[in-house]
């Protein structure tokens, strides 16, 4: 069985046909870092008050309950927090790089 005889264009190196592709991943890396420093920053400072928020309601739920979900509710504020940040960086970045 014999193969095709590639061109001159077909096996180019993946750094001559994208050349910027390999910006736009640092820029990602970059602005997924940013926002996630921003929203660990930011949670940890209003940790307290989310804190203050939830406690009218624990008479309201049994401890266990309550014991078992504030945690994961804090992890989902968390990932929303990072989401927005790391949207916003990106949007910033964008905006100042046109």
């Amino acid at each position: 069985m014999s193969t095709p005889i590639k061109t001159e264009t077909q096996t180019q190196s993946a750094s001559k046909r994208d050349v910027g592709s390999g910006d736009t991943a640092v820029w990602r890396v970059l602005e997924a870092i940013t926002g996630a420093l921003a929203a660990v920053t930011i949670f940890a400072l209003s940790l307290p008050i989310f804190v203050e928020l939830v406690s009218p309601f624990y008479p309201l739920l049994s401890t266990d309950v309550f014991v078992s979900m504030y945690p994961m509710g804090l992890l989902f504020v968390l990932l929303f927090m990072w989401l927005f940040f790391w949207a916003a960086t990106a949007i910033s970045r964008e905006w100042a790089s046109s």
